[in-house]
């Protein structure tokens, strides 16, 4: 009777731990950074769990999109309807009227402001000034159908060392 007892246990754990994997894995994401575009806050080949098909995206969240095939990992700063002032005078970004703390990156003297559209998004990397992001034109504005995640927590001190 013993016996019977531990193997359906162990059956039960077992499920339980395949159920929990299968959820786990619809839902969540795990990211490693590549890369110092979002330095301070992400590291190079630092971890990061996100959580796969967001509902709502909001200004300030830390976002995982593809485009062409490539992976980013941004910050939101502008959604639908804000208005983004790039000043190449000045090399300030304004989000409705007021000033943020990023620069233009590159000051071309031109000013260029933006009403974002629906289901768009504005990005920047933390790490502004070797950041490749919304800024510029490779990238642009994000579509929210290329976003796959929101991230949910970062891993201090959790990297992944790997030699050439």
């Amino acid at each position: 009777m013993k016996l019977f007892a531990r193997e359906r246990t162990g059956t039960i754990l077992t499920l339980l731990l395949i159920i929990l994997l299968g959820y786990f894995s619809i839902t969540i994401k795990i990211i490693v950074v590549s890369g110092n575009s979002m330095y301070p806050t992400l590291n190079d080949r630092e971890i990061v769990f996100a959580k796969k098909n967001p509902s709502k995206i909001s200004e300030g969240e830390i976002i995982i999109f593809r485009i062409n095939d490539e992976v980013f990992i941004k910050r939101v700063i502008a959604t639908h309807g804000s208005n983004v002032k790039i000043d190449g005078e000045t090399d300030k970004i304004y989000i409705n009227g007021v000033e943020t703390i990023y620069s233009v990156s590159i000051s071309d003297g031109t000013v260029k402001e933006i009403i974002i559209p629906e289901n768009k998004f504005f990005v920047i990397g933390d790490n502004h000034n070797e950041s490749i992001d919304s800024r510029n034109e490779i990238i642009g504005l994000i579509d929210i159908s290329a976003i796959e995640a929101v991230c949910i927590q970062i891993t201090r001190n959790s990297r992944l060392n790997y030699s050439h």
